[in-house]
């Protein structure tokens, strides 16, 4: 677009000149094709509106960096390699990537409102970090967690579960009276030096409960139970006596008592 010449005018129309070219060269970063109207240059400091629909990216090796925060009321789609700083807030559908080579970093926070959609590979929480999900999580394929999940409410297995993990266990400390936080551990084992009052179990959750007593010292000790362990006709066993014997206590909790029951001196 041909900008105006510099002409020797009157202050009114140097000024008007002055402000036509400077639109011309903003004009100037757009294209028109016909009822399109497009940018080929965004600068900085320019902000960008989409009353429509907006895509950003036009292949796999197309990059869109976002710097600041970004706000999508409606679908955002975006085909290429995509790296965001800042905050990203959806509102509405979001399917991110178009191809397996798609790549898409986060490196701020991400707030989704409904659904998030991602078709290929998804890394959630770097070193150090949490990825955190309150609402419904649904994993279709395969999920693999290489260090602590946590989750905080009710969990749903489907199919066939397979379970490698060791059991959580702890060695409780002797003393006159035996305390057993069980959050460190449903498998517990205690080797007693006199005489002991057992405690009743703290975080107790429904579930199975195992805690092995042994005879130290010179044996022949006795342990007093807490009135929330429960046993066969009200009546607690008698441990074995010999120095060094093991005796197995295998309890199930209503998240109250527990309800035992007594294998002796197992060897």
């Amino acid at each position: 677009m041909a900008k105006i010449a510099n002409v020797a005018l009157t202050n009114t129309f140097d000024t008007w000149r002055t402000r036509s070219n400077e639109s011309f060269d903003r004009l100037s970063q757009f294209a028109i094709d016909n009822s399109k109207l497009y940018a080929n240059t965004i600068t900085a400091n320019v902000r960008f509106v989409s009353l429509g629909a907006t895509k950003l990216g036009s292949s796999g090796s197309t990059r869109t960096i976002i710097n600041g925060l970004t706000s999508a009321n409606g679908n955002l789609n975006v085909a290429g390699n995509t790296t965001i700083s800042g905050i990203l807030n959806v509102n509405g559908g979001i399917n991110l990537g178009d191809a397996t080579t798609d790549l898409l970093t986060i490196t701020g926070r991400a707030s989704v409102g409904t659904n998030l959609t991602v078709s290929g590979n998804t890394v959630l929480g770097a070193a150090g970090k949490t990825a955190n999900a309150t609402g419904w999580f649904g994993v279709t394929g395969r999920a693999t967690v290489s260090t602590n999940l946590f989750v905080g409410g009710n969990t749903t297995l489907n199919g066939t579960t397979t379970d490698r993990s060791n059991a959580l266990s702890q060695t409780l400390s002797d003393g006159a009276t035996v305390s057993w936080d069980t959050s460190l551990g449903r498998v517990a084992t205690v080797t007693i030096g006199a005489s002991r009052t057992m405690a009743a179990p703290t975080n107790l959750k429904v579930g199975t409960y195992i805690l092995s007593v042994i005879q130290g010292g010179s044996g022949s000790y006795t342990i007093t139970w807490n009135g929330v362990f429960k046993w066969p006709a009200g009546v607690a066993p008698s441990l074995t006596t010999t120095v060094g014997a093991r005796d197995l206590f295998t309890f199930y909790s209503d998240g109250t008592n527990l309800y035992g029951s007594y294998l002796p001196d197992v060897k």
